[in-house]
């Protein structure tokens, strides 16, 4: 039978932080890639419950239901990692393990980095690693200008 996926909020300093619950036994915390949220894990988080896990598939701050930092216009990864850290004790966990996709790596490397003894251990997945060089080159062409035309021909381009 399929683990059932409950929904489930908690009060991190004043802001609301959504996440998806599957499975009993060990917690592992899970942070999905930008822009998207926890519900991209939910393959992955049931079948850590079929291995006897708790998975947590958190939304991000300011992605799918979780409020954003607050009084942080611009958040950066360092500060995405300081917001999963204050995630630990409302849920109730103590040293867990964490699993982080794509975006989500980032943060859980850097929380790795700036709090070592925070966690059990650290799965990073698809962590972008490009060398100063090809970040430049993403940024600047990742979604190249196109102008639109009624016959709609720009879609081929």
């Amino acid at each position: 039978m399929p683990h059932a996926v409950t929904r489930h909020f908690v009060d991190v300093d004043g802001r609301q932080v959504h996440y998806r619950r599957v499975g009993e036994g060990p917690p592992v915390l899970m942070v999905h890639e930008s822009p998207t949220t926890g519900v991209m894990l939910l393959p992955l988080a049931r079948q850590l419950a079929d291995l006897g896990y708790t998975a947590l598939a958190l939304d991000t701050p300011g992605y799918g239901a979780s409020d954003p930092l607050p009084g942080i216009e611009a958040p950066t990864i360092a500060d995405y990692a300081d917001g999963l850290l204050e995630t630990f004790a409302p849920l109730g966990l103590k040293r867990p393990h964490v699993y982080g996709s794509h975006t989500g790596a980032m943060i859980v490397l850097e929380l790795g980095l700036r709090h070592p003894r925070a966690t059990r251990s650290l799965i990073i997945d698809g962590l972008p690693a490009f060398t100063r060089p090809e970040s430049i080159e993403l940024r600047m062409n990742w979604l190249p200008l196109y102008h639109p035309h009624a016959s709609g021909s720009h879609l081929v381009e």
